[in-house]
């Protein structure tokens, strides 16, 4: 599954103004201010929008929703919206309380959103029997829903790819699928009719075939690099469909192969921008900076609720509140600097790494 840049970043921060919220609020009561929302017609209304929002908010769910027809219309304001097509609807509702979450939680199981569900500390995830993709994520302080909805990918018999590429790897089960791109030396496809067991009989066997170069694993995740270089990323996307990513060894760019001794001296010129480059694990500069102060902010996010939890009525609390203003501050520059283009493999898996460790984290203070 390609993972763009601009919806990661757009999520992350987010997720992360939503925790601020949080964190102004406990500040706050811990200073013995006690805050009280008022209540919203909206909030008990069909999906409404204020007249001076931009044109992103939608004022009735079945006229202005591509896919309203697909989930249960929601209860709350639009704060929100990136997508809105056939494909996608990705949605941020304020002013939706715990109980209308809960609600609406359950009215999207009783839609039949109930296959390969999970849930975790930030919502809730799973199919319906169509293959639509529904991702609830709540913040219950702040009172933010995010849906983001996702259409059945559209397969049909494939020929698996013939080349360098295809024959470095072993053969699937499946030939039903879809192809994002195949040359002779490299392809990166979708494969249906893979149950969760298809997909492990797969990774074993690719273990099998000498992928086991510097290897990564997780339960629905795996790439590695055989001896000659080949690489192979493999993800369980869901829905009993699988994605594979082959890519050649890797070579040495000849401009930086010659000496320094054969260069002659210059003088230091200025500086100037170019995209990050990739380090020996394959992680870029800039996507690995702001991964790593995304995972730094989560975690204080954490230790703050837990001091929050252990004494609410800590004035320090307050000074602590004012650190990670600034701490976000920081995170919203690193983002700023993630200039680079979609995530490749390394990144990917490393991304799935940290959103693994903090939700772990946030299981920590979930109430």
């Amino acid at each position: 599954m390609k993972v763009t840049v601009k919806k990661s970043r757009t999520r992350f921060i987010a997720i992360a103004a939503a925790l601020i919220c949080t964190l102004s609020l406990t500040a706050c009561n811990s200073n013995g201010t006690s805050s009280q929302t008022e209540s919203s017609n909206t909030v008990n209304s069909s999906v409404s929008a204020d007249s001076s929002s931009s044109n992103n908010s939608y004022e009735a769910w079945s006229d202005e929703i591509v896919l309203s027809n697909i989930i249960p219309e929601v209860k709350g304001t639009v704060d929100h919206t990136y997508e809105n097509t056939e494909e996608e609807l990705w949605i941020t509702f304020k002013s939706v309380d715990d109980s209308q979450y809960k609600d609406y939680l359950t009215a999207c199981k009783n839609r039949g959103f109930t296959v390969e569900e999970k849930t975790d500390s930030l919502g809730y995830t799973a199919f319906n029997a169509d293959g639509y993709q529904i991702e609830l994520t709540y913040f219950g302080s702040s009172e933010d829903l995010t849906i983001l909805l996702k259409a059945p990918m559209e397969m049909d018999e494939i020929i698996f790819p013939i080349g360098q590429a295809g024959n470095a790897v072993p053969k699937p089960k499946s030939t039903f699928g879809k192809i994002d791109y195949e040359r002779d030396d490299r392809f990166s496809l979708y494969l249906g009719n893979t149950p969760k067991a298809d997909y492990n009989e797969y990774v074993t066997a690719c273990i099998d075939k000498g992928f086991t170069v510097g290897y990564r694993k997780d339960d629905k995740f795996y790439y590695a690099y055989n001896a000659d270089g080949w690489y192979v990323s493999l993800e369980y996307v869901g829905f009993n469909v699988m994605r594979i990513d082959v890519r050649p060894p890797e070579e040495p760019d000849e401009s930086e192969q010659s000496s320094d001794a054969s260069k002659p001296e210059t003088t230091n010129a200025p500086e100037t921008s170019k995209p990050a480059e990739a380090d020996a694990s394959g992680l870029r500069s800039d996507f690995k900076e702001a991964m790593d102060n995304y995972e730094s902010f989560m975690n204080d996010y954490v230790d703050f609720m837990k001091k929050y939890q252990a004494n609410p009525t800590d004035l320090s609390l307050i000074t602590d509140y004012a650190t990670y203003i600034n701490k976000y501050n920081e995170l919203s520059q690193s983002f700023e600097k993630w200039d680079s283009s979609d995530m490749n493999d390394a990144e990917t898996a490393y991304y799935l790494e940290v959103q693994t460790r903090v939700n772990n984290k946030l299981l920590e203070v979930s109430q």
